[in-house]
């Protein structure tokens, strides 16, 4: 009998020991892997009155779209999209640049600016979960974190250039399949007193039509801060660019251009001191 009370009482202690080893498991967290990232976008709208683009990076390719603004619609300028590769070298490059501290920037996109007719502009991360990281950039003063990736988004989109070209003098464009051409001079802004004092930072996005020379005929800003337009309008300008041959014969053609405007830690200092 005193047995089997010392049996019971020991299989009673096995078990219930074997109980919370299985709670233990039961409550043990699995492993989260964090989620990967898939695609990373820039975009903008002009306003009222039209313009804007996005630009859209994904592990093998990289795809933009520009919107003419109405008064450049009427002139015969088409909407354009161009879709080029990029190594993976390029993707995993961009991809590693984003981490948690830059991903706490993208605080979501809280105002519609376009709806009263100011310039609007966004960033964009999605991950493989179905989740994404949203940025409202209106004020074209983005944190720094979030200035450094639009940078690199920039320079991957600068290898898959605009191929709009002007037939003759004055003929309707037409998008083209091989003859982008890239400037061979360049002209840095001259960052203007104004957009310094109030810490203005950003991009300005131009729009441009080179002669058949390869000299700048017209600029026009497509997106941008108002107070760093002027000056990047009147930096490109000055810049110079490859001549296009176009069936043997020179031509007028369009292109596009980003203008950064980043001030250093001395002007930060000294705008801050006024």
């Amino acid at each position: 009998m005193h047995l089997q009370r010392k049996s019971a009482a020991i299989l009673f202690a096995v078990f219930m020991t074997c109980g919370v080893c299985a709670q233990e498991t039961a409550a043990a967290p699995k492993s989260a892997t964090a989620p990967l990232i898939i695609r990373v976008a820039r975009g903008s709208s002009g306003g009222m009155s039209g313009g804007g683009g996005s630009t859209v990076i994904e592990p093998r390719s990289v795809h933009w779209e520009q919107h003419p603004a109405y008064d450049w619609t009427i002139k015969g300028f088409p909407d354009e999209r161009r879709k080029c590769i990029i190594t993976k070298q390029e993707w995993d490059g961009l991809r590693s640049s984003i981490d948690e501290k830059m991903l706490m920037a993208f605080t979501g996109r809280t105002e519609c600016r376009a709806c009263v007719d100011l310039p609007d502009s966004w960033a964009e991360v999605d991950f493989n979960d179905g989740t994404k990281k949203l940025a409202s950039l209106g004020s074209s003063n983005p944190p720094s974190a979030i200035a450094d990736l639009l940078r690199k988004i920039d320079a991957i989109a600068g290898k898959c250039p605009s191929e709009t070209v002007l037939i003759g003098g004055g003929g309707r464009p037409t998008a083209t399949e091989k003859y982008s051409r890239k400037p061979t001079k360049t002209v840095d802004p001259v960052y203007p007193g104004p957009a310094k004092s109030a810490r203005i930072q950003g991009d300005v996005v131009v729009t441009l039509i080179v002669a058949t020379d390869g000299r700048v005929e017209t600029v026009t800003a497509a997106t941008g801060d108002e107070k760093l337009r002027t000056a990047a309008v009147e930096a490109v300008q000055q810049w110079e660019w490859e001549p296009l041959l176009l069936f043997g014969k020179p031509s007028r053609f369009r292109a596009r251009a980003v203008v950064h405007f980043a001030l250093s830690d001395n002007q930060k200092s000294a705008a801050d001191a006024n």
